[in-house]
């Protein structure tokens, strides 16, 4: 009996450990389930977590995109300055379009174009030209344009779509504003076309207003009679050229020019036609001058030529050639004039006023040399 009973004893116990083992076993393959589906769902959570992270900087992005454009919009009628505005025209353009490159193309008050761009040189912009009207004589809201290159290979970096919108002031057609891309995809989609035309609304009137009022400034700068810059624009570009040239140690003269006797043409053929002998007198001496200077009629009969990068020996040879180009027929009573000039060259401790000031003696040095002298 005890045998009996101490083989139950040992069959319970070892029944009881292999309860515990399976037990254990099946604690443990909970476990590591429980740890794998809690495995799973931190992976899944974390790749969740990265999307959400991604589509939140998408977002900003896109809000950050988006405010430097409207901000570039809104900022499109704060200047007067046409190159200022065409600038920001193409700034707001770029602005969250993701566009490889924007053309603004316009036409000014006097038929020349008026452009300005990014990823494209302004000379190959200046000849682009892209109608909002088709051939049946409608305006289209957009055109949408696709460029295909030869034998189906395109050339690095070539712009392959784009869309362009009209832009408009009043009525008027000004021109157009336009976004390209490297990508072959139309560039039409209606959320671009939206953005465009809320860029041109704001640009045609902008650009408008600069137009006008550059030209009024030109006609207020601008001596009537022959053409040249006035008074008020010459003593204001002496400053800014005398500033320039002190500031990066450049060169600077200046040529003052008075016609000798005209008041004698005056009596002899009449203040009319003394005036049409003025109006021969500033074309010629325009002529003469190169491109970087620039003439004024700063009185009746009185000029005057501010030369950048130049010195006292470039003004007395300017004023050798418009001695010799009013020496000519300037009119059917008057067969030329003679000029007298003054010559100033641009001094380290110098200011505008000392060279004008120096400019003006030396003229009246010269008149009393002698006629079509210079000193």
């Amino acid at each position: 009996m005890l045998v009996i009973a101490a083989l139950v004893a040992l069959v319970v116990a070892a029944g009881a450990v292999v309860l515990v083992v399976v037990l254990g076993v099946l604690q443990r393959s909970a476990r590591e389930r429980s740890e794998e589906r809690i495995g799973a769902a931190l992976t899944r959570l974390g790749t969740r977590m990265d999307d959400l992270s991604y589509d939140l900087q998408a977002a900003i992005d896109r809000i950050h995109s988006e405010g430097l454009r409207m901000r570039a919009v809104d900022d499109l009628g704060g200047s007067l300055d046409v190159d200022e505005v065409l600038a920001r025209t193409v700034e707001a353009a770029a602005a969250g379009h993701g566009a490889d490159a924007v053309v603004v193309h316009a036409t000014d008050l006097d038929g020349s174009t008026l452009v300005a761009s990014v990823g494209v040189p302004e000379n190959e912009a200046a000849r682009q030209v892209v109608s909002s009207f088709a051939p049946d004589g409608r305006a289209a809201r957009a055109v949408a344009v696709a460029y295909l290159y030869g034998d189906g290979i395109d050339p690095p970096g070539a712009l392959r779509s784009g869309v362009a919108v009209p832009l408009t002031a009043d009525g008027e057609h000004l021109g157009f504003l336009a976004v390209y891309s490297h990508d072959p995809a139309p560039a039409a989609s209606q959320a671009t076309v939206a953005r465009l035309e809320a860029i041109a609304r704001a640009a045609g009137p902008a650009i408008d207003t600069a137009r006008r009022y550059r030209e009024a400034r030109h006609l207020a700068d601008q001596d009537s009679l022959t053409g040249l810059s006035n008074r008020r624009s010459f003593h204001e570009a002496l400053r800014h050229e005398v500033a320039r040239a002190q500031r990066y140690e450049r060169s600077l003269a200046l040529l003052a020019l008075d016609l000798d006797d005209f008041r004698t043409v005056n009596d002899r053929i009449g203040h009319l036609a003394a005036d049409d002998v003025l109006a021969a007198v500033g074309r010629r001496i325009q002529a003469a001058v190169r491109g970087a200077d620039t003439a004024y009629r700063i009185g009746g009969d009185e000029f005057a030529v501010i030369l950048p990068e130049s010195t006292w020996v470039d003004a007395e040879g300017l004023h050798a050639r418009v001695a010799a180009a009013l020496g000519r027929e300037l009119h059917d009573e008057v067969d030329g004039v003679t000029v007298s000039a003054g010559i100033a060259e641009l001094q380290p401790d110098d200011d505008a006023m000392s060279v004008f000031e120096r400019a003006d003696a030396a003229l009246y040095r010269a008149k009393a040399q002698g006629k079509g002298t210079a000193a």
